[in-house]
């Protein structure tokens, strides 16, 4: 009888299978480009964290048959680094994204 109760306690105490684990490099970006010339509609940055060590920019892309796209920008290179700066100034408010969004389609026309 003391041997079923004190496997049923040890059973518990183990994290449910859905819950988050660490996975050692597992990056959302796996590989990255240095520039896109098109119409980038939003972007999303993700600070490095305990699965990935690096800092990801993801940008969302509008293509001409409405379509839209998403795309891993390399973040060491200037188009990534405008985005990280802008981000960091709106004090990663998502609501202002739309600023970081202006000033890149502003120097672009």
């Amino acid at each position: 009888m003391v041997q079923h109760v004190c496997l049923s306690v040890i059973g518990r105490l183990q994290p449910p299978p859905y819950s988050p684990q660490y996975i050692p490099g597992r990056c959302v970006c796996p590989k990255t480009v240095k520039y896109t010339s098109e119409n980038i509609t939003d972007f999303q940055i993700i600070e490095p964290g305990p699965s990935c060590s690096s800092m990801q920019v993801i940008v969302t892309l509008w293509t001409a048959d409405n379509s839209t796209n998403m795309l891993c920008l390399d973040p060491a290179r200037r188009l990534a680094m405008a985005f990280i700066n802008c981000w960091k100034k709106i004090n990663r408010e998502e609501s202002k994204k739309v600023t970081c969004l202006n000033k890149r389609k502003n120097k672009s026309q």
